[in-house]
């Protein structure tokens, strides 16, 4: 079950590449996210206080 990686036939198929997708994705998807929020968090506080998006989001 666990040990085929890819396989065109569903006998030799396994979970083992459905997990190591979704561990890649979530490691992209953290390297994005994480940077990108606490950009946006350093902009709201320090460089854009009186905007209309900073007064909403408070």
């Amino acid at each position: 079950m666990t040990s085929g990686i890819s396989s065109f036939n569903a006998e030799g198929a396994g979970v083992k590449q459905g997990l190591i997708g979704s561990a890649v994705m979530l490691v992209t998807v953290l390297l994005v996210a994480i940077p990108l929020g606490v950009a946006a968090a350093v902009y709201l506080e320090e460089y854009a206080p009186g905007t209309a998006f900073h007064v909403s989001s408070q």
